[in-house]
């Protein structure tokens, strides 16, 4: 599989049947659609900080995945590698993490998210009530974005996940460790993970009730 997928990456655009005009219109197409949801989170950032005199969002990090990864993507789910397929059946082509101090802050985030008039959800799913078996927390909620073009307005898919600061360093760590090194991760390092993502869990929990005793007294 490892070399099918590194062949992949060496064929011209045409043969594996998206063209370089192709990714750069869609490439143009995303970009617009973060650009958008960027300047609405940063107004949406404003605003919060006036009503409750502190930032519920600690940082925003986008993203638009690169040609080989979404070639290498549609592979390994199975579908054809082309630009219809790439425009249907990926979602996370466009992509922004918006990472908050508290668990909280993540869900007032959420609501936030649903309540941006003029877009609509395709998606969500909650994998901190519910973590992936890796031990993966985070809230997904891909949203239906408008972008207007020459040939009319048009709409694209944004997945924004937000979690908290801890989820973020657990992420970034289990990229690094496991997720790029499948192969050859060690069992006993998926099981380190996921007891760190356990704790990482408590760690949440208790920055949630500080927050709260401080807001009280």
């Amino acid at each position: 599989m490892k070399q099918a997928t590194a062949r992949m990456r060496l064929l011209p655009a045409q043969e594996q049947g998206i063209a370089p005009a192709d990714y750069r219109r869609l490439q143009y197409l995303y970009g617009e659609a973060l650009a958008e949801l960027n300047l609405r989170i940063s107004n949406l950032q404003r605003e919060q900080r006036l009503q409750l005199g502190r930032a519920p969002i600690h940082h925003v990090q986008t993203r638009i995945k690169t040609y080989s990864s979404i070639c290498e993507k549609l592979t390994r789910k199975g579908y054809a590698v082309s630009i219809e397929c790439a425009r249907d059946r990926l979602y996370d082509i466009a992509g922004m993490r918006i990472v908050c101090p508290t668990v909280e802050d993540v869900y007032d985030v959420g609501q936030a998210l649903r309540a941006l008039p003029g877009i609509g959800i395709l998606r969500e799913r909650d994998y901190i009530r519910a973590p992936k078996e890796n031990g993966y927390r985070s809230l997904h909620v891909v949203l239906n974005m408008p972008v207007c073009t020459v040939e009319g307005a048009r709409r694209v898919p944004v997945e924004v996940q937000v979690r908290t600061l801890a989820m973020d360093v657990w992420a970034s760590l289990e990229h690094d460790l496991c997720y790029k090194r499948e192969a050859t991760c060690a069992p006993r390092t998926r099981r380190e993970m996921q007891g760190l993502s356990r704790r990482m869990a408590e760690v949440d929990a208790r920055l949630s009730a500080l927050r709260r005793e401080t807001e009280l007294s």
